[in-house]
């Protein structure tokens, strides 16, 4: 009992002292994590190690309080706070994405039409901030990451439990706050992170969709499929799992020949954004600067897909194989795409979720290896990572398996995240892969 008490007072302390301690690691380590000018500093490793370890003291006292609190809204909200905390505390510098675009159009509310909601976020963070008069580009920005954060956080408190019910939410909470795709969480100025949080939510009801009701239409993970697209454009890469939901809920009602709502479901991911742009095509005929096509044709040189032989149309055009490409590519995997040493694995203990998740991870892989990006595949690693979210939740699914020792499981879930937190503040991925 009295190791129990200093576990929870010290878990306690380490809640309150977390934005503290971040500041000061941050400041320690500055964690520039795509600066290849920089090199290797030991403080970044001891700055990582001292925030990873205050978060997981800090997850510590939330399952102590997990079982002390009987109010499950008030646990909840302390588990958000400390998301908020850990992504507003820590942000990682260094150039990110198309930073100096978002931070001139910030104010502006025009439609991006490759990523309209994604887009918006900034433009509403800006109008919040103008309330009080501390309004700024860069804080805007900060704010709807972080915001994003906070939401992939709920998502996981309320779908963690019924998807993976044999993993506690406390380890669940610890891997999506170390884990590769949280890097877009830490006041990450791009307009990809409410679409990275609400793919997360929509894995997560389409996990528990397939365990529960998968008898019935799968409308909740369609909705949230299609916010997701509709915040960018590049989810639409990971709707083959909303089409293995439909599939699998056809095949188990085909007697009753539900065809009607088969299409219904098959054009649900898509609506927003196809309403989006067909309304930005008639407000370009009133006011061009209202719309932007954005990287629906292919960006900058029109050219969406990498080229398979050398073809001389542009300077921007990736070419498969070229030394460029496989330097960016290694670099990109490296920091996004640790656990597909785990796939192996994951899909020899195969569950209910592995079709599902690998229909996402197949599409998404897709984009990260052929999509042609203009800016660069490692300052475009926000539009390239999204395979991240399904190979991470299909290693929790094959884990989430009561036949497993708790500690084992537990090793097995963080220990992707774990390795990706290290390496990208130990700064061991900036030099030879940037650029």
């Amino acid at each position: 009992m009295r190791f129990r008490t200093v576990l929870l007072l010290s878990g306690t302390l380490a809640t309150l002292l977390l934005p503290v301690v971040l500041q000061l690691a941050w400041r320690a380590g500055r964690f520039e994590v795509f600066d290849g000018r920089q090199e290797f500093k030991v403080a970044n490793v001891f700055a990582g190690v001292v925030a990873a370890g205050f978060l997981l003291a800090a997850c510590a006292a939330l399952q102590f309080a997990l079982r002390r609190i009987g109010d499950v809204t008030l646990w909840r909200a302390l588990c958000l706070a400390i998301g908020a905390a850990w992504f507003a505390a820590l942000p990682l510098n260094g150039y990110a994405g198309d930073m100096a675009t978002w931070l001139k159009f910030a104010h502006h509310p025009f439609i991006m039409a490759s990523e309209p909601l994604g887009r918006w976020t900034h433009w509403i963070a800006y109008q919040f901030l103008a309330l009080p008069g501390v309004a700024s580009g860069q804080a805007a920005l900060a704010l709807a990451s972080v915001c994003s954060g906070t939401f992939a956080t709920w998502a996981v408190l309320h779908w963690g439990p019924r998807a993976l019910p044999h993993t506690p939410i406390v380890v669940l909470l610890a891997a999506l706050w170390l884990h590769p795709f949280a890097l877009f969480f830490h006041a990450y100025p791009e307009t990809t992170h409410l679409s990275y949080a609400l793919l997360l939510a929509a894995l997560l009801a389409g996990i528990h969709h397939l365990k529960s009701t998968p008898d019935r239409p799968p409308w909740i993970p369609g909705g949230l499929f299609a916010i997701a697209v509709f915040g960018h454009g590049a989810a639409c890469f990971a709707t083959g799992a909303q089409a293995f939901l439909i599939g699998r809920w056809y095949w188990l009602n085909r007697k009753q020949r539900p065809l009607t709502r088969v299409v219904l479901l098959c054009v649900q991911p898509f609506v927003l954004l196809a309403m989006t742009i067909l309304v930005c095509k008639l407000a370009a005929a009133v006011d061009p600067v209202m719309f932007v096509v954005g990287n629906i044709d292919g960006g900058q040189d029109g050219t969406p897909w990498i080229a398979f032989s050398q073809s001389g149309k542009s300077i921007l055009q990736y070419v498969f194989l070229e030394p460029r490409y496989v330097r960016e590519i290694t670099g990109l995997i490296l920091i996004s795409g640790l656990g597909l040493a785990m796939l192996p694995w994951a899909f020899s203990r195969p569950n209910p979720a592995t079709g599902f998740l690998a229909s996402a991870l197949a599409g998404l892989l897709l984009l990260t290896f052929f999509w042609n990006a203009d800016l660069g595949i490692m300052i475009d690693l926000d539009l390239l990572s999204f395979f991240a979210l399904p190979l991470g939740l299909l290693v929790l699914a094959s884990a989430d398996d009561a036949q497993l020792a708790s500690r084992t499981r537990v090793m097995l879930i963080l220990a992707p995240s774990a390795m990706h937190f290290a390496a990208v503040t130990s700064g061991l991925l900036r030099m030879p892969f940037v650029g």
